[in-house]
């Protein structure tokens, strides 16, 4: 019995739990509005942060009209007496003649206007709530009051209201505001519990059940609701499935129980010890739980432990040794100075260690108390690594197992790094309303837009910025004053570094020039769909085109009102150029004057292709540290992944080392090294390359698969 546990066990600790998070415009963003799924052509997407989702479609589904007027890139929106106004790239929006910041511009992809989340619902007075654990986005229209009921008549009897039956899965349980939510199918129905509802839950491993309350719901019960013509249940009957047992093995959201069964934690599993809601990291092997199973997924939806029953030591044995858990306290990605601590459970009196995936390898660690061994792990500067394997060691009396953590670590110790500045330092620009651009590479946790500022002449003008993953873009709302003009960036990551540069240009409009300004909008990557438009200030009355160099030459421009000009480009898929100039020339009376734009473009047309591994080559036998080799697009980030599967104590094992990233250069050529903590002999190793362009695609996979010698 105990060595088929073991077995169990051993599987389980060694088997790949760990997956990578994909970016997060790849992740599916479901759209629910009172109660019905809202489908999109052009999905939602996260960007620096935040949610933006396609206006018309959800704003439509809330019975608004929505108008677009093309001249000046403006939405307009009504609903009954209100009406919100947008303009794409502009962080300020208008309710009802009320200036409000947004977090993020508007902006078109794909030929879809996509606005933040939140100022979806706040102006239109909704409740918008994110469900993380469904990455759901839930909005509720306001309820209109209803009009002063007329004086009673006196009717004749009326038939009861009908009634009607749904069963489907509970997806979320608003106990305050006595709402249950049911999903059936697609649709996400609203039932209106009462103080006359009758709510009972069945156990369907036992059959035993009872009178319970709303509280005692939990998502992903299987409920049939029966409930009268205004969504009021009548009756509300749940069905889960629960079993007890004692914890034998907890890793990660595994679970094994001491008969042998496994079972596999939801990422929100509520965990209860001794009547009190705490965190995963407080079960124990040993521990008397009940397991709340959802009867549709056999998921754990919860776990409720009474007590804690501690078993008794291990004792030395020259069996091989057992790691019961390995677990670290990282909920973030760390920077350089900051300390991980790695706690490993298993038999008593031995050598305990572990490693990082490419960061350091055999970090000691101490028996704090019986089979309780713990470590610790300083960042250093350079450290740098995302989604790293971690695997825990232990050696009593000359044999060893290992284990990996099924929580990668991401560590962080780089800021971004600097890539251009437009205006360039110390250029002199003749346009007093310049594109104020700084481009730069983060390899580490990605860029965050809170942390991120930027200050012109002394002034924070943050708030008008637009932030993304790779720049930060500013254009004046005014002219600026003639002469030197100073700029000030900060640019913070999600693990806390930060990159603080400034410099400064001048402004000196040449005496006799026909323009006066020039302004791009947006000056952040586009790609196919996307259109660019582009302002000039100058003397009235003009012919004026502008020029995207190595794309397209002479596109004319409309006077819409005085000297002022407005063109516009859209991109279409055979455009892939980066830091274009874009010129504008103005004629009048034979006189010709040309600006530049002070940003470069970078057009995106077709995602990046996939990228080129050179070395190692197909088949062949690699040591350690393993040298990767390519070719891409110059300029495009590139992301390593090493898969690995075999062997390892006569079990059969498989996971992930952890991946890194790096930048291809002018001529195309990338190289990483990786150095596996853990080497298995004879394993297969898939090695697997992608590249991503500015605007966050990914191209298709690039694999080797090789042998760990």
């Amino acid at each position: 019995m105990w060595m088929s546990r073991l077995a169990v066990a051993l599987v389980l600790a060694l088997a790949f739990t760990a997956i990578p998070t994909a970016p997060a415009q790849a992740q599916t963003v479901r759209v629910i509005v009172d109660g019905s799924p809202v489908f999109f052509d052009q999905p939602p997407v996260v960007i620096g942060g935040r949610t933006l989702i396609p206006l018309r479609g959800v704003f439509e589904q809330m019975g608004a009209t929505v108008q677009w007027n093309p001249v000046n890139d403006t939405v307009l929106a009504m609903r009954g007496t209100t009406q919100v106004q947008l303009t794409i790239g502009s962080r300020s929006a208008w309710v009802n003649g009320q200036q409000v910041a947004l977090d993020v511009p508007p902006m078109i992809i794909n030929g879809r206007t996509l606005v933040p989340l939140r100022f979806i619902g706040e102006s239109l007075g909704a409740n918008v709530q994110w469900l993380v654990a469904t990455r759901t986005v839930l909005i509720t229209s306001p309820v209109s009051q209803p009009p002063q009921a007329p004086p009673p008549v006196v009717r004749p009897p009326q038939p009861v209201p009908s009634q009607t039956t749904i069963e489907g899965t509970v997806f979320r349980v608003d106990a305050a505001n006595q709402r249950l939510y049911v999903q059936r199918g697609n649709t996400i129905h609203t039932v209106i519990i009462t103080q006359d509802t009758a709510i009972t839950r069945v156990n369907a491993v036992s059959g035993q059940g009872g009178a319970v309350s709303l509280a005692e719901i939990r998502a992903g019960d299987q409920v049939t609701v029966t409930m009268d013509a205004q969504s009021r249940a009548l009756l509300v009957r749940a069905q889960v499935r629960e079993v007890t047992g004692r914890i034998d093995v907890i890793s990660g959201r595994t679970l094994v129980l001491e008969n042998g069964q496994v079972y596999t934690l939801l990422d929100d599993a509520r965990i209860i010890v001794n009547g009190r809601e705490v965190s995963r990291s407080a079960l124990q092997r040993g521990m008397e739980v009940t397991l709340r199973i959802s009867p549709t997924t056999g998921q754990v939806l919860e776990v409720a432990a009474q007590g804690v029953a501690q078993p008794p030591p291990d004792q030395p044995s020259t069996d091989q040794p057992r790691i019961t858990s390995f677990t670290h306290n990282a909920t973030r990605a760390l920077r350089a100075g900051e300390t991980l601590t790695v706690e490993l459970r298993g038999t008593r009196g031995g050598q305990a260690t572990f490693d990082i995936f490419n960061v350091a390898s055999g970090i000691p660690m101490r028996e704090v108390s019986s089979g309780v061994y713990r470590g610790t792990f300083t960042v250093r500067p350079g450290d740098n690594v995302a989604n790293a394997a971690m695997f825990g060691h232990l050696r009593v009396g000359g044999q060893e197992t290992a284990i990996q953590g099924g929580v990668a670590l991401t560590i962080d110790s780089q800021a971004p790094a600097i890539t251009g500045r437009f205006p360039q330092p110390g250029a002199v620009v003749e346009n007093v309303r310049p594109n104020i651009l700084i481009t730069f590479v983060d390899q580490g946790a990605g860029v965050n837009p809170q942390a991120s500022t930027l200050t012109v002449n002394g002034q924070n003008v943050t708030a008008n910025t637009t932030v993304t993953e790779t720049a930060i873009a500013y254009v004046p709302p005014s002219n600026l004053p003639q002469g030197a003009v100073s700029v000030r960036a900060v640019i913070g990551d999600r693990a806390g570094n930060a990159t603080t540069d400034t410099w400064a240009f001048t402004i000196g409009v040449a005496q006799g020039s026909l323009i006066r300004a020039v302004t791009v909008n947006p000056t952040t990557p586009l790609q196919a769909g996307q259109t660019l438009t582009v302002t000039a200030v100058g003397e009235p009355g003009s012919q004026a085109t502008f020029s995207i160099a190595g794309v397209v030459d002479n596109i004319p421009m409309v006077e819409t009102q005085p000297g002022f000009y407005v063109g516009q480009f859209t991109v279409g898929p055979q455009h892939n150029v980066q830091s274009a100039r874009v010129v504008v020339t103005m004629v009048r009376g034979g006189q010709t004057s040309r600006v530049e734009a002070t940003s470069r473009l970078t057009l995106i047309g077709q995602q990046a292709p996939s990228p080129r591994i050179v070395t190692p080559t197909a088949g062949t036998q690699v040591g350690a540290p393993i040298v990767i080799r390519g070719t891409a697009t110059p300029g495009s980030r590139v992301v390593v992944r090493v898969d690995y599967q075999g062997t390892l104590l006569l079990f059969s094992v498989r996971g992930t080392y952890g991946e890194v990233s790096t930048t291809a250069d002018a001529a195309g050529n990338w190289q990483v090294s990786l150095n596996p903590s853990i080497r298995i002999p004879n394993a297969r190793l898939t090695i697997t390359a992608r590249a991503v362009d500015p605007v966050g695609r990914e191209s298709a996979p690039a694999q080797v698969q090789v042998i760990q010698s």
